[in-house]
């Protein structure tokens, strides 16, 4: 079995970038507020992704957020991979965030494995021997500038890859005119998670924006399909999961943390929302790790 292995390429805050690792702590722990990148070299790695078994294997890529739970994880002895973990903020700063990019950021969060043609796999690697050659050299003049840009054309060349994975059609998704529904949409999910604790009413979020709320559930329906009700509760369900799975809270104190008037109100929203108590998910939980 091989020692616990990895290279930090570059750390600045912001973003972090290990490669060649392998062996690492069998049980991940989501890292808070940011992006990860797992782009794979060769092996497998055997995992469990919000409670589902997951098999990540060679030309396969990892993209999980900070409300991603990933449990007990085993690796093969010829593993080795590139991790890229990136603040959620500078996220939103390296990519233009529009309508069709936060569908394509969800429908990872659903599927968080991208199985990579080969013209896909040799795209991204260029990008990331572009970043391991930048990041050897003895000149460190505009290093930052560079990672940054090469992350950022290596973070649009993967949304590009799960917009053909799950045939998202940039037609399909409604845009109210002169663009002032993506605006408001945008704005409305920028304070959904940049909320710590997530508020439950929809008229909290139209308070913040200065619009009605029956304003903002109906440019949540034009612009994305779905209600602002049914974005806000995605975003709770999440943060539960997490909590329940990762952290050693009571389920009482979870439950005041998310401001819930109290655990049985509390109970009966995740049965209504994940059709099991609280009890059931944290159980199944601890037992994948």
């Amino acid at each position: 079995m091989k020692t616990t292995n990895w290279k930090q390429l570059y750390e600045d805050g912001d973003m972090v970038i290990i490669d060649d690792f392998y062996n690492m702590p069998s049980t991940f722990e989501r890292i808070e507020g940011m992006v990860c990148i797992l782009v794979t070299h060769r092996g497998k790695l055997l995992t469990h992704i919000n409670g589902e078994s997951v098999d990540i294997n060679s030309h396969d890529l990892l993209m999980v957020s900070s409300h991603t739970h990933m449990g007990s994880a085993s690796f093969s002895d010829d593993f080795s991979g590139m991790v890229i973990a990136i603040k959620e903020k500078l996220v939103r700063g390296l990519v233009k965030i529009n309508t069709s990019m936060i569908k394509c950021l969800f429908r990872a969060s659903d599927h968080p494995v991208l199985h990579m043609t080969p013209e896909q796999e040799e795209l991204i690697g260029h990008y990331k021997s572009i970043l391991q050659t930048t990041l050897k050299r003895d000149d460190k003049i505009c290093m930052k500038e560079i990672v940054y840009r090469v992350v950022s054309a290596m973070l649009y060349e993967i949304f590009t890859c799960i917009f053909a994975q799950h045939d998202i059609n940039h037609n399909d998704i409604k845009a109210m005119s002169s663009t002032q529904g993506e605006r408001v949409f945008k704005q409305f999910l920028e304070l959904l998670v940049s909320s710590e604790v997530k508020q439950r009413q929809v008229q909290y979020y139209a308070n913040k924006l200065c619009i009605s709320s029956k304003y903002l559930s109906a440019v949540c329906k034009q612009v994305s399909g779905k209600p602002a009700l049914v974005w806000i509760n995605n975003f709770i369900v999440q943060d539960i999961n997490y909590m329940l799975a990762s952290s050693d809270w009571s389920i009482k104190e979870i439950s005041n943390y998310l401001g819930f008037p109290n655990a049985s109100f509390f109970g009966k929203y995740v049965r209504q929302h994940l059709g099991k108590s609280p009890t059931v998910i944290r159980a199944e939980a601890h037992k994948l790790q």
